[in-house]
């Protein structure tokens, strides 16, 4: 076996995963360990987006906002009365989107679709350059 393939052989002739360094019994746990860790810098690097609704219109996101792992959309005062568009750039973009209002919202393209996040809701969404899609069939 070549030093670059899978691993090493340790004395009870258990595989080892390379870059995490575990027992191939314990790497399901470790996996999961390490996207979590993955998952939570991510946020902590690129933050949380929070826009508070001010007005009963749509809302295009913007550069900072949209530079941000988590887009979270609240309504403190109430003002949204329908469902809301809330407008994403066409880059390509994987974010995770937050509805903390009493109304539905659709994220979306300018030109393009977008799911209905309806109240409480979240999830991941990518955009593929016109539209935007959940990540999961189901939040």
């Amino acid at each position: 076996m070549s030093a670059n393939h899978y691993t090493e052989i340790t004395t009870s002739y258990r595989f080892r995963a390379p870059e995490l360094n575990v027992p191939l019994g314990e790497l399901d746990e470790a996996i999961t360990d390490n996207a979590t860790d993955i998952a939570t810098n991510a946020t902590a690097i690129n933050g949380t987006a929070v826009h508070d609704m001010a007005s009963d219109a749509d809302y295009t996101l913007s550069t900072a906002d949209l530079a941000k792992k988590v887009v979270e959309i609240t309504d403190t005062g109430t003002n949204l009365t329908t469902t809301r568009n809330i407008i994403v750039s066409t880059a390509s973009k994987v974010f995770y989107f937050v509805n903390s209002t009493a109304q539905s919202l659709v994220p979306k393209t300018s030109g393009g679709t977008g799911p209905t996040v309806t109240t409480g809701q979240e999830g991941w969404l990518r955009c593929d350059g016109t539209n935007v899609v959940q990540m999961a069939p189901d939040w």
